[in-house]
């Protein structure tokens, strides 16, 4: 039975550190959207 709950939060964390990724991936998406829409290298410095 530890085996099994061993095995299962390893899954959790693999799937949740996939969600946490994926979450980035669109959130930088986002901001690159927002800065070419803004236009310039003053707006990427500022978040820097």
């Amino acid at each position: 039975m530890p085996e099994f709950a061993r095995v299962a939060s390893d899954g959790v964390v693999s799937w949740s550190s996939k969600i946490v990724k994926l979450l980035n991936f669109l959130n930088s998406g986002v901001q690159l959207k927002c800065v070419a829409h803004h236009g310039g290298t003053d707006s990427i410095t500022r978040q820097a």
